[in-house]
Parts: structure tokens; sequence; C-alpha cells
């Protein structure tokens, strides 16, 4: 090998090292660069009250995507209260907006008073920013300021008034993005530079609003998706199903979580024989019952997704707002406990401990283990009737807190 081919591969790899290192440090889609809720950041605060904002920015009209972040460049979306107007903002850590681009104008979908016409929340490469807003689209934007680069339709969904909430995620090359609808449903990835489609997937036609989210098994990159009829697995590459667990509740919201050779779904509503289950990742086509590795009962309505931690799983409830901890491998609950009215916000987990956004604006950090054990309580002041239902961001030195209509900064 020639001394100038030598230095041109070490050179690339280390591009790639180092590019792999950035986009670790960062939170760049739904529930983070992998998708399962953890962070690496440094020196994320524990304990927080209105004294430690360090600044919050006021944004237009209303939203519940949360917040993600490249660098120093926090991407977020919002739409007119009369939903007509669909927009991608970008703002500086510093709370400094430094861009905001229309992307759709038109007759809004009707949706429920607890949805928002701008719940996906966006992805970003560093280079591009991704937003979906169902009915109106999904856009790839120039991160540096916001100019198109391209746009598909995604179709006009039937979702009987609920709206959609499903974000884009980026794979390798790809953005995966899911579709749902009683008329219309499938799985869809696009090239991310092109927004050329790579393959499309049909899933049976029901309303659900999961979050793709992704893991590997046995060198194998897998799709894990929740719906309304249950849990699927797909293959990143062509999207084919690998296997498909038929749910017993419905309303598939929380996305599906994965760890030790296992995928967990809950179910959108406690109805039927089980409504949180755990399926073998190794499973191949129809997962019966016999084949599922457990299920159990929560009760309850369920929005945010599970978090697991070591040999914890740990939820959520919407209503009326209790914390569990499970044994992630025999589904056995460890402890319940609640702590607030209600939750939409899926839990994160930073430097050992997980952290509870409540719709208030009301954070519980709790550390993970067999008996509940509460770390810190933590509360800012807000604007009545200001509602949280967006994930809590994480970064090093800082936490973000997104509400209908205010991005927050908290600081040590």
């Amino acid at each position: 090998m020639s001394p100038t081919r030598r230095s041109l591969l070490i050179a690339s790899a280390c591009l790639l090292f180092t590019t792999s290192l950035v986009a670790e440090s960062n939170w760049t889609q739904w529930r983070g660069v992998k998708t399962d809720g953890h962070s690496s950041a440094k020196n994320v605060p524990l304990s927080w009250t209105s004294a430690n904002i360090k600044w919050k920015l006021s944004i237009p009209g209303r939203g519940h995507s949360s917040p993600v972040f490249w660098g120093d460049r926090v991407f977020l979306t919002s739409a007119t209260i009369k939903g007509n107007v669909r927009q991608v903002h970008c703002v500086s850590d510093k709370g400094k907006k430094i861009w905001s681009r229309e992307v759709w104008k038109g007759d809004p979908e009707r949706i429920h008073n607890m949805n928002s016409r701008a719940t996906a929340t966006c992805a970003t490469d560093g280079s591009r920013v991704f937003a979906s807003f169902g009915n109106g689209g999904i856009y790839c934007l120039s991160a540096k300021d916001g100019s198109e680069i391209w746009k598909k339709e995604l179709g006009e969904f039937d979702t009987r008034r609920w709206g959609t909430a499903s974000s884009p995620i980026i794979v390798a090359d790809a953005v995966i993005q899911c579709c749902d609808g009683d008329n219309l449903a499938y799985l869809v990835s696009f090239d991310r530079k092109t927004g050329k489609v790579k393959w499309k997937t049909p899933r049976s036609k029901n309303r659900s609003w999961s979050t793709p989210t992704l893991t590997k098994w046995q060198g194998r990159h897998l799709i894990l998706l929740n719906g309304h009829s249950g849990m699927s697995a797909y293959d990143v590459k062509n999207g084919e199903e690998l296997w498909h667990n038929l749910g017993g509740s419905g309303r598939g919201a929380p996305s599906v979580v994965a760890a030790n050779g296992l995928a967990i779904a809950i179910s959108g509503r406690s109805r039927g024989d089980g409504d949180m289950i755990a399926v073998p990742l190794s499973a191949r086509g129809k997962v019966t019952r016999d084949k599922e590795a457990w299920r159990i009962k929560r009760g309850g309505r369920d929005l945010p997704s599970p978090i697991i931690f070591g040999k914890y799983l740990l939820a959520c409830n919407h209503r009326p707002g209790i914390a569990t901890c499970y044994e992630l491998a025999t589904g056995k609950l460890l402890w319940k406990k609640r702590l607030s009215r209600g939750f939409s916000s899926s839990p994160i987990s930073v430097n050992g401990l997980v952290y509870f956004l409540d719709q208030k604006g009301e954070t519980t950090v709790v550390r993970p283990g067999p008996r509940y054990d509460a770390v810190a309580q933590n509360k800012i002041e807000v604007a009545k009737n200001e509602v949280f239902r967006a994930g809590l961001m994480p970064a090093d030195g800082r936490i973000y807190l997104r509400s209908d209509r205010t991005l927050y900064c908290i600081g040590k």
C-alpha cells in the first residue's frame, strides 16, 4: 500500500471516528441518538428552580415536538393556533433565534385537543433538519439557514380527529417515517440527501402515533415499531417485516424499547389480557402468545414510552400519573408510585438516573432500583394553562424543557 493511500485511509477512519463522537454528544432525534432515551451528556442539572432558568424563549403558535440539537443549534417545530401554518425553528444554545421557516400552509386537519399539529420531533445530522407534519408532509431543510433541500407529501390520513405524531428517525443514509391512518398506513425509508424513496412497506390500516426505534440483533439492524394492532420488527435495509406480535389493547402510541434480547411495547390503553408485552428479538413471523417472553396488565392510559436501565424497566402513564418499575427479564412489578396527575412526556436517563417530566412542568428524578428512590423534585414557574408534553433534552451542563409555547434552558 502506498504511503499516500495509507494516509487517506487513516484520515478517513479518523473522520468517521470523530463524526461518531460528535453524533454521540448531541441529541439528534426522538429520544436521542440511539432512540432509547439515554444521554451521555455531562454535568446535567439534577435539581433546579426558576432561579436556574438561564433563558426562555417564546415559540410562535403551539407545538409538542421535543427539541433536538447538534452543536450549538436547537431545532423544534410549531403550528399556528388554527393549524393552517407549520414552521421549523432554529435557536442558538444562548436562546437567540437563528432562523424560522414556514414549510406548509393550507386547510388544517382536525385533531384532538391533547395533540398539536406540530407534535413530531425533528431529526438532524448536523447538515440537514428533517421535520414531519403528517398530512402536511415531510421536509428536509438546511441546518445552516433553513432553506429547503427536498420535501415529500405523505398522504391524507384519517385518524378520526386524533391527528398525527410519529417522528422521523435517521438510520445511516436514510430517514425512516411511520405513517399510520385508518385509510392509509405504511413505513417508508427516504434517502436523506435526495428524498428518493428507498423502500416502502404497507402496514395494518389503523391509526397510531408511535415513532420507530432502532436496535441490533445478531449483526442485523432492526426497526421496532408499535401500532394499533401490535408490535413489529423490520429490516432496516429493505423494510421487510421480520415478525409481528398481536397486541391486546390497541392505541399504539408509546415507542418500543429493547435490551438484553427483548423488545417491549406498551399499548396505549388498558384492555384485554395484557397491555405490556415482551417479545424475543430472535422471533420470526407471527409471534403468538406462547412465543412471547412475558405479558402483563398495567392499567391506566399510556402515552409516554418506557425506558430500560440495566435490569430495570421504568414507565409512567398518562393518567393517573403513576410511575412503575419492573424486572426487565420477567415483567415482575417491583414498585409503583403516583407522582403526578398525568404524564405525556417520555422519561430520559442521564448519569444513572431517570427523569420524569409531568404535564405541569414538574420533574421527578428517580434512581432505578428494586425500591422507589426519589433523588430530586424540580419545579419552575410557568404561565397559566401552559402544558408540557414534549420530552426533556439533556445537554452538557444544561437541560431543556419545552412546553406547548415556550422553550426553557435550565443550567446550574
